[in-house]
């Protein structure tokens, strides 16, 4: 069996090669920046267990296939519901579309044309954020991305209709194919705008491995929604860094349905006073599936807020992992930071670690956080059965009570209800007409 430090030297070498064989002009800033993030990953080499950040998550699977570029993909469909839609399939923008009504409030350019028209931009905002010379998977990703989604609110403007990124991961039949999407989400001051960012994989075993930065400039306002849908023999990791300046807000939405091993990250810096920092999470797990939601929130600045709350239900053998870690900085004085993590499980071979965190270098603050584990409540389920609702009725009203405070949550409707819909066939709830039924006299 090839070393671990052999498999990822086999997959930069690859990794390189496809890069070379495409024609996009970079600028040099950032083609130092691809080298310097390829040997980072060298040295870095893919996390273990002994890692503190990794103690619940076991990734030495993927060490042991060297990951090629997926194939390009001839046809995909195109969801109904109204939005500017741009799809990212195996790694490669393919489709951009609804943008050109919108004149010059935004703009959504792909990696080519980004380097094209807006150099200059790039060089001052690509990068500023992710910490990809800490990080393997950020490395990996800074290293192999072949291509991007670069979207620009500019300032004052609000776009009203949802920015829809959708990536779809179909490896071919043969395993060992990875995709690296990557993501740049810029909001000029003033502006405000929704996005939605949903993956979707093949039932084909595949590594997907994406970044994406977020900056919110002085009194921007976003609406963001990560929604990850994939089959049981995908490996998703994405890191999601954020950064809000002054009087802006980010309400954020990571919901996860699937997937063999996922790995959401969260990572948000506060650095303007007054910024307001939402995260609601929910992941539904069964079979052996792996979920691990890290987090850390950092203020930087003093007088801003934090909000975070994440959900989980499990069955069967599946395993949650919640890290999340509030960080106050020395001079964040008034800060207002509560952590809540709460999880369901359905069976006795289900299992979920929790680690909340506070690390706290200033004295005038309210922070708090909690974390809850426990099952379906007996005398809940026994006083639904008193009102003549059946017992399986019963505790699938339990279960979708639970997972509804995080979906009332989200205020674009088509993913609301899509959340809805999957939520109920992935736990056999009862239809929508049912539950208003058994509500309602």
């Amino acid at each position: 069996m090839l070393k671990t430090s052999e498999r990822t030297g086999d997959l930069l070498d690859n990794w390189a090669a496809f890069l070379r064989s495409r024609s996009v002009d970079e600028p040099p800033s950032l083609r130092r920046c691809r080298q310097a993030a390829a040997e980072a990953f060298a040295r870095l080499g893919y996390p273990l267990k002994k890692n503190e950040d990794w103690k619940y998550t076991n990734v030495s699977r993927l060490a042991q296939i060297v990951w090629n570029p997926a194939p390009p993909i001839e046809r995909i469909s195109i969801p109904d519901w109204e939005a500017i839609r741009t799809i990212i399939a195996n790694g490669r923008v393919v489709y951009r579309g609804g943008v050109g009504e919108w004149g010059d409030k935004v703009s959504i350019d792909d990696w080519d044309r980004a380097c094209k028209m807006h150099a200059n931009f790039l060089e001052e905002h690509w990068n500023q954020v992710a910490r990809w010379s800490q990080h393997p998977f950020a490395a990996l990703n800074t290293a192999c991305f072949q291509d991007a989604v670069i979207i620009r609110v500019k300032a004052g403007h609000e776009i009203n209709l949802p920015i829809h990124i959708l990536m779809h991961h179909q490896p071919s039949i043969n395993t060992g194919q990875a995709c690296f999407p990557r993501i740049l989400i810029y909001l000029e001051t003033g502006s405000r705008a929704t996005v939605v960012e949903s993956y979707q994989g093949g039932d084909e075993a595949s590594f997907t491995c994406g970044i994406v930065e977020i900056i919110l400039e002085r009194f921007a306002h976003l609406d963001y929604y990560k929604v990850q849908q994939e089959d049981e023999h995908n490996i998703h990791i994405v890191q999601t860094y954020i950064r809000l300046a002054q009087g802006s807000e980010l309400r954020a939405h990571i919901v996860s349905l699937g997937g063999g091993l996922v790995r959401n990250e969260c990572d948000v810096q506060l650095t303007g006073e007054q910024g307001v920092c939402t995260l609601n999470g929910l992941y539904l797990a069964h079979g052996r599936q792996h979920v691990d939601n890290h987090t850390e929130i950092e203020h930087v600045a003093p007088g801003c807020v934090s909000f975070e709350l994440y959900k989980g239900i499990l069955s069967d053998r599946a395993h949650g992992v919640f890290h999340g870690k509030i960080y106050v900085h020395p001079g964040a004085q008034k800060t207002d930071a509560k952590q809540t993590n709460q999880a369901l499980l359905l069976s006795d071979d289900a299992e979920v670690d929790s680690k909340p965190q506070l690390e706290i270098y200033a004295d005038d603050v309210r922070c708090t956080h909690g974390a809850t584990v426990g099952q379906l409540d007996d005398r809940q389920l026994f006083y639904l059965r008193t009102r003549g609702i059946s017992a399986e009725q019963a505790r699938n009203l339990l279960i979708y009570g639970f997972a509804e405070e995080i979906i009332s949550r989200i205020h674009v409707a088509p993913v609301r209800y899509q959340l809805e819909d999957l939520l109920l066939a992935q736990e056999g709830l009862p239809l929508e007409s049912e539950l208003r039924r058994v509500i309602l006299p």
